[in-house]
């Protein structure tokens, strides 16, 4: 069993000589990176880290003279060139061992594994450890995209968004067990590089996405709309707690179900119709990694902006105008008519803001500032 056992210190800017690269050279470092450090027996020591706020800043391209740099230097000589922004330690180092692989590899954003961390105070036997590495996130087909600034940007604004959702840990976002460093090899010689990290519940379930295109034939119009009603229900919770996820969609949903009552190729399955249907069941909205921190914009009108003592209605937020449907209309999960369902079931609602003129102007009418952005 092999362990990556090094100090957690800061890498400063480093000045090195640049060799030319070619993408062949990043996809084999990538490869070979992805089962070297986050393959299952693999133990790394991580340190608890305080994240820097997010900024509205926005770095997502390599530009001019960098772009010349990053055209001409290896991914690992970068990594040097560009540690991630600082933060602070708040803690000794413990020891988190890999167990699993859940999405690991080249061209990812980050990567995802089951770990185990005894040290870690309430966490469950196996929980998520989300990497975010820029050098696995590069991708030889878009060599110009800013990998480390992307890196940077999604810790950032995945721990700031799990600081503000803490009333809803466990039940419609995953528990979240905190922020940490570690040190791993940059495939230098002896050289390490800096990675920050979170961990999280691993939620026993399966993502919407398992259920294929051909979901409306599997499932039942009822269980499709108490799935679409916890949807709805958990982004505006997130919402109403200045959490603006602005990226609900399949892939980011994991429904807490039992094995047995997984998708089948059976159509109208009744286990999992009669799962999906039961008003108990659970899931959990994931990756906030491109979301917006309240407060969001100086005029949008939501309670944590003092116009309102309410977060705006679902109504509103999801009013169909707004698209933020059309991902499961594609996917096959929606089928009926949007905006009166969605009326129906939060018309009398008395947990949001009620529905008046002022905010009908300010969120469906024409020039509204109620916008998504």
């Amino acid at each position: 069993m092999r362990h990556l056992h090094v100090q957690c210190k800061v890498l400063r800017k480093a000045s090195i000589r640049l060799k030319p690269t070619l993408g062949l050279y990043q996809r084999r470092y990538s490869t070979k990176a992805a089962g070297m450090h986050y393959g299952p027996g693999i133990k790394v020591d991580i340190q608890p880290h305080e994240a820097p706020s997010p900024t509205e800043d926005y770095y997502y391209y390599f530009t001019g003279e960098e772009y010349t740099r990053r055209r001409n230097a290896t991914l690992p000589q970068l990594s040097h060139i560009y540690p991630p922004a600082e933060g602070g330690r708040t803690g000794p180092p413990i020891t988190l061992e890999i167990t699993d692989a859940i999405r690991t590899g080249p061209a990812y954003t980050s990567q995802l594994v089951k770990a185990k961390v005894p040290a870690v105070a309430g966490a469950q036997q196996s929980i998520v450890a989300k990497f975010y590495d820029p050098l696995l996130a590069d991708d030889p087909a878009e060599p110009e995209k800013n990998t480390f600034w992307l890196a940077d940007h999604e810790y950032a604004l995945e721990v700031a968004a799990y600081g503000k959702l803490g009333s809803l840990y466990g039940t419609l976002v995953p528990k979240f067990y905190g922020a940490y460093t570690c040190m791993l090899p940059t495939g230098l010689g002896s050289g390490t590089r800096a990675i920050r990290l979170i961990l999280l519940e691993f939620v026993e379930g399966i993502a919407l996405t398992a259920f294929g295109e051909d979901v409306s034939s599997t499932l039942s119009q009822k269980a499709r709309k108490n799935v679409m009603y916890k949807i709805v229900d958990a982004d505006s919770r997130a919402y109403a707690l200045g959490v603006n996820h602005r990226d609900v969609a399949p892939r980011n949903i994991i429904l807490e179900v039992a094995p047995s009552h997984y998708p089948s190729p059976a159509i109208n399955n009744s286990d999992s119709n009669s799962s999906l249907a039961d008003n108990a069941l659970r899931l959990r909205l994931l990756d906030f990694g491109v979301a917006r921190i309240a407060p969001f914009e100086d005029n949008l009108p939501v309670r944590f902006g003092g116009q309102w003592e309410k977060a705006v209605s679902p109504i509103l937020r999801w009013h169909v105008d707004h698209g933020l449907q059309e991902p499961f209309v594609e996917a096959g999960w929606v089928d009926w008519e949007w905006q009166s369902w969605v009326e129906e079931c939060w018309g009398n609602s008395t947990v949001y803001e009620p529905i008046t003129e002022d905010a009908v102007s300010a969120w469906v009418s024409p020039g509204g500032t109620g916008v998504f952005a």
